[in-house]
């Protein structure tokens, strides 16, 4: 007998099969009294997919949505030109905040850290334009744990040296697993002899998104 994924016709689906869930939905995992190793569950709090590990319940995939739990990324934006003080390493100022708060991203700081709520691997990215100069010198854009400026912590970084009087754009994104409560940050550097300006009028350039992929 050949299988279907179809309704037989004439059959009502919301009074057959509504309650015949393969995959349970819940409101909460703690709904699941009896899980067993391999069991896998849909909850409506934050649009995740859990899979039980025989000791928890490990969220594996976001599936969307708009509000402030179901959303798994961030992304904010620069929106307000900031002056870079010539040879110190400055974290950049995300002044707008994302369309759409997520629980799992925290911006702190007037948005120059982002505390992760949740663990698991995360995609983070970020961007900046400088202004035009005829300082020359060097261009830096790096992704830094932690709320304080650690070489040892910069997790990528991107360098345009010799950089002449036209204007630089940098972009920099990398892959991070981490633990839940980890705090990023952005950092930029240049060094043409004067503070420079980024520049906002080109969108959103000057961005930083951060964007939960997976569990550990």
């Amino acid at each position: 007998m050949a299988l279907t994924n179809q309704v037989p016709a004439g059959v009502d689906y919301t009074a057959t099969y509504a309650n015949q869930h393969s995959i349970p939905i819940v409101s909460a995992t703690t709904d699941i009294t009896l899980p067993v190793l391999g069991k896998y569950c849909f909850n409506t709090t934050d649009n995740m997919l859990y899979r039980y590990d025989g000791s928890a319940w490990v969220a594996v995939a976001a599936t969307g949505g708009g509000t402030v739990n179901t959303v798994h990324e961030s992304r904010y934006e620069q929106t307000t030109l900031q002056t870079v003080a010539s040879a110190t390493d400055t974290k950049l100022i995300f002044n707008s905040a994302p369309a759409v708060s997520a629980a799992d991203v925290t911006g702190t700081g007037a948005f120059t850290d982002f505390l992760l709520n949740r663990a698991g691997v995360w995609l983070i990215e970020a961007g900046v334009k400088y202004a035009a100069n005829a300082g020359g010198g060097e261009r830096h854009i790096w992704i830094q744990q932690g709320t304080t400026f650690v070489v040892g912590l910069r997790k990528a970084q991107q360098t345009l040296a010799n950089v002449a009087a036209l204007p630089a754009t940098l972009s920099v994104c990398t892959a991070l697993r981490v633990s839940a409560a980890t705090s990023f940050c952005v950092g930029t550097f240049q060094n043409c002899g004067a503070g420079l300006a980024t520049d906002v009028g080109f969108g959103g350039i000057n961005h930083v998104s951060l964007t939960w992929l997976r569990p550990l």
